[in-house]
């Protein structure tokens, strides 16, 4: 925030490229992703496939666009008694994290259709948490659009998907402004 205001102060526009700001009016212009829809959008393609789900939530509250994917997603199946959170775990963002954390959840809730990652690589962690359990009846969300989780939904049934953002279209963006 220091430097910000510095900047502020010197006349030097400050554009911030897909990152959380806390105080915007420090901020000459703000070009982000909508993580909020890509939770959004993973939710829609769930109640697509399954007409009811009984899902694992894999977090990271302490960042904005992560608490964000995952706000989309619950507020989408908000009301919906059809699709129930049956556990959660902070994982950071991070396979090495989501995997064993995945696997103590798979212990705790073995009745899992559905896991909704915060971001891919978390969504890999549950993936190899899901196969060394031979659990290939649980379908897995991810979002960043990652190459591996792209090769993964034509090769693994349980990669459903992920949502790609485009950072060449964000780059677009900040630079028109």
């Amino acid at each position: 925030k220091p430097a910000l205001e510095e900047a502020k102060k010197s006349n030097i526009p400050i554009i911030v490229i897909d990152a959380p700001v806390d105080d915007l009016d420090l901020a000459t212009s703000t070009v982000v992703s909508n993580n909020y829809d890509a939770g959004v959008q993973c939710a829609k393609d769930m109640m697509k496939r399954k007409t009811s789900a009984n899902i694992i939530l894999l977090k990271h509250t302490a960042v904005r666009s992560a608490k964000d994917r995952i706000d989309g997603f619950l507020d989408t199946i908000k009301g919906n008694s059809s699709y129930r959170i049956i556990n959660q775990g902070e994982c950071e963002g991070q396979l090495e994290m989501a995997m064993p954390i995945m696997q103590k959840m798979l212990k705790e809730t073995k009745d899992v259709d559905v896991v909704m990652a915060l971001n891919d690589p978390s969504a890999l962690g549950a993936i190899a948490a899901l196969e060394s359990n031979h659990r290939k009846d649980v379908i897995v969300y991810g979002v960043d659009g990652t190459p591996d989780m792209k090769l993964l939904i034509q090769k693994n049934k349980n990669v459903a998907g992920t949502v790609a953002q485009s950072p060449i279209q964000i780059g677009k963006s900040a630079s028109k402004i």
